[in-house]
């Protein structure tokens, strides 16, 4: 189980990868009234530029894919914490 992270009302970061380098990502926000993020039951999603704390996870994040020949990734952060 995953422990409730209360940096989800800024929403979740969703950030992708090719060959371990960064693409782009967009923040998802929670449903209203609630915590979880499901874009099927009408989550919103908008652009989003990653936060000084955030970049430096997404280039350890980097690091590690380039490191292990993972040639596309997803990586979710809420706050600068990986939730997926």
């Amino acid at each position: 189980a995953q422990p409730y992270l209360p940096e989800i009302r800024e929403g979740e970061l969703r950030a992708w990868f090719a060959g371990g380098r960064f693409l782009g990502s967009l923040l998802k926000m929670p449903l209203k009234g609630d915590f979880r993020v499901q874009i099927d039951a009408g989550s919103q999603i908008r652009a989003t530029v990653p936060s000084a704390n955030q970049r430096r996870v997404l280039k350890a994040c980097s690091r590690f894919l380039r490191k292990n020949g993972i040639a596309l990734a997803a990586v979710d952060l809420i706050g600068s914490q990986i939730s997926d």
